[in-house]
């Protein structure tokens, strides 16, 4: 009898063409900037990008562990291990490390490669998709920490 490794059914996603991870970059959003009630010290809260060429995805996530400090670039580690795979060996890979993962990096990870597809497929459908102006500021201004790989 041969193992078998059982592997997730693939996920119903649009074709796109077979492009590769280049980069991912995680923020931190920092809570005294946005404003947020004391009640949220204990939230992590920040954004995910990744980018292929051509563009980029972007999801946000939100968490709390008990505690107040996050070390960002410990809990993103996990996430350079999709740096040089197309989106569908990414989705592959994240769901067969989901446990590993923990449901909220997981997912994180799957809704910004979802972001991607949808945002090549509306670029294509319509006139050259644009990033708006204030995507970097924001980020810059609001960001607490920032870790890029």
């Amino acid at each position: 009898m041969q193992n078998v490794l059982s592997v997730p059914a693939p996920l119903n996603i649009p074709a796109i063409p077979a492009t590769c991870i280049g980069s991912l970059e995680i923020y931190l959003y920092d809570h005294h900037c946005l404003s947020l009630p004391d009640s949220c010290m204990m939230l992590h809260c920040g954004l995910l990008r990744i980018s292929l060429a051509g563009g980029s995805g972007w999801a946000e996530y939100e968490f709390s562990d008990g505690q107040r400090r996050l070390d960002l670039v410990r809990w993103a580690s996990v996430f350079r291990r999709l740096k040089g795979l197309t989106v569908q060996q990414a989705l592959v890979y994240v769901e067969i490390h989901r446990q590993v993962w923990g449901h909220t990096r997981a997912q994180l990870a799957i809704e910004a490669l979802h972001n991607y597809t949808i945002r090549q497929n509306e670029a294509e459908d319509s006139a050259p998709f644009r990033q708006p102006l204030t995507e970097r500021q924001f980020l810059g201004d609001y960001a607490q920490a920032y870790y890029s790989f």
